[in-house]
C-alpha cells in the first residue's frame, strides 16, 4: 500500500491482518456485516521504531479504532507465535486483549 508523505511524496505502509481459521473478519467485511472488527499490525516505510497494534471496530455506519505502540520485542513475539507470553509481560490493555483473542 502506498500513501503520500510530505517530504518524498510517497511512503509504504506495511499491514499484517489477523483472522480466525474461518476467515470471519474477511467474510464479515466482504458481506458488509454491520457489527465487526479486525486486528492488524502496521508500520510505515522501513522504520521499525514505530509499530502499532490496532483493533478496528465497526458498528452500523460508525467506526472506532483502538491502538497501542508495540516494541520490536513484542512484535517479534507475535510473529514467532509466542503471543501467550505477552499476557503476563505487558500492562497494555489492548495487547492483552489481542493475546487472549489470538
Amino acid at each position: 500500500m502506498i500513501h503520500t508523505h510530505q517530504k518524498s511524496g510517497r511512503y509504504l505502509i506495511h499491514s499484517l491482518y489477523f483472522d480466525d481459521y474461518k476467515d470471519t473478519s474477511a467474510y464479515t467485511t466482504e458481506l458488509g456485516v454491520s457489527r465487526r472488527f479486525k486486528w492488524r499490525i502496521r508500520y510505515y516505510g522501513s522504520d521499525l521504531s514505530y509499530i502499532v497494534l490496532e483493533k478496528k471496530e465497526k458498528l452500523e455506519s460508525r467506526c472506532h479504532k483502538k491502538s497501542c505502540k508495540l516494541s520490536i520485542e513484542e512484535y517479534n513475539k507475535i510473529i514467532s507465535g509466542e503471543v501467550a507470553d505477552l499476557i503476563f509481560e505487558t500492562d497494555k490493555k489492548l495487547l492483552k486483549q489481542f493475546a487472549v483473542d489470538i
